[in-house]
């Protein structure tokens, strides 16, 4: 995994914290995705400090609307012309039914959609890789 670029949403705890940490240990280039800065900067500090000669870095996006998922995908293409791995791990839990500015149901925007609409938007980038598995179809997401 030496330098392969590893994406992984919601990964500033929990799960997504611990898979950075084991790809930071096989010397990958690894990239939080969260929408918590703060909480960002403590994980990557925590990884950093804890396991020399690591590559973390950290991108502020979220995955809670069709706009934000969409500046992700730009941040992150821009940024990273080879993606290796991409782990959709970020989600929400909603005790109560709550919509987005978008109309749509909040978990199924940041639980389903978002991480439908990321693979796609990515895909050029996975591709040149190339990504150990990617979708062989293509979608239209220029219609959300």
């Amino acid at each position: 995994m030496r330098d392969k670029v590893c994406i992984v949403t919601g990964a500033n705890t929990g799960i997504g914290f611990e898979i950075v940490r084991a790809l930071a240990k096989l010397q990958a280039h690894v990239v939080i995705v969260s929408r918590n800065e703060l909480k960002s900067i403590a994980a990557q500090e925590a990884i950093q400090s804890a396991i020399a000669n690591s590559k973390v870095d950290l991108v502020v996006g979220d995955l809670g609307s069709i706009e934000g998922t969409r500046l992700l995908a730009e941040k992150l293409t821009s940024a990273y012309e080879k993606i290796h791995v991409l782990i959709n791990n970020a989600g929400v839990w909603m005790t109560e039914r709550k919509l987005n500015g978008d109309g749509l149901e909040q978990s199924f925007m940041t639980n389903h959609l978002a991480p439908f609409m990321l693979n796609q938007l990515l895909l050029p980038n996975l591709q040149a890789a190339p990504a150990r598995f990617y979708f062989k179809f293509k979608a239209e997401v220029s219609s959300l």
